[in-house]
């Protein structure tokens, strides 16, 4: 009888783990506060440059990735501290050449892409709550809406909204310098990150630039 009974034993052994994982899946969507399993690029990570091997990128780099015949062009970006220390003070140098008067009506919308690097692989950021790979449009109304840029700029004689007049803009020797803040973001924290920033008018690029920043806490 014992024997006859063995089949049905080992189905009911065989079921727990599956009975498990369905009862902590009820307990889970029945919760308030649901467990939230973090994204990859969530993840912690080693800054690159303190890795042994060291790996790329070993300090910060930018590039100009708009065509020839793009409106706004980026000659020269530097940063400084390298790694850049979200809630210190950032000091910014740069060069910008506009080569086309930029208006609310030449810039229709501004594509951010945000990548992170994760166990030595970049990873796309996805938009959230607009905030990593996402496209913004208007961007010289999101311009006016920002009260703590024109401030700093304007103590330089640099403007800050649209529209923007054709020359050559430099910060003052030595750069800016401005605090930054801590948005307390989760995948934004130690770690490598590529952002390129696309300005475009429709179709046609206006400027872009891409550069490789480490962050540091």
């Amino acid at each position: 009888q014992i024997d006859s009974q063995l089949p049905k034993i080992a189905n009911m052994i065989k079921s727990v783990p599956k009975l498990l994982l369905f009862a902590v899946l009820v307990v889970v969507s029945q919760s308030a506060n649901p467990i939230r399993i973090k994204q990859d690029y969530e993840l912690p990570q080693t800054i690159n440059r303190y890795k042994n091997p060291p790996q790329e990128p070993f300090s910060f780099s930018f590039s100009d990735c708009g065509p020839s015949t793009a409106a706004v062009h980026v000659r020269q970006l530097k940063v400084s501290p390298d790694p850049i220390v979200l809630g210190k003070n950032l000091t910014v140098s740069t060069n910008v050449a506009v080569t086309k008067t930029i208006t609310d009506s030449t810039l229709t919308s501004l594509a951010l892409t945000v990548e992170r690097s994760v166990f030595g692989h970049f990873v796309t950021i996805p938009c959230v709550e607009k905030i990593g790979s996402c496209t913004f449009d208007n961007p010289c109304s999101l311009l006016k809406q920002n009260d703590k840029l024109c401030p700093i700029l304007q103590k330089y004689n640099l403007p800050c909204n649209c529209p923007f007049a054709i020359g050559s803009y430099d910060t003052p020797a030595g750069g800016i310098t401005a605090e930054t803040t801590d948005p307390n973001i989760s995948w934004l924290s130690n770690g490598d990150y590529k952002v390129k920033a696309v300005l475009n008018n429709g179709d046609d690029v206006v400027g872009c630039v891409q550069v490789e920043v480490t962050l540091s806490t």
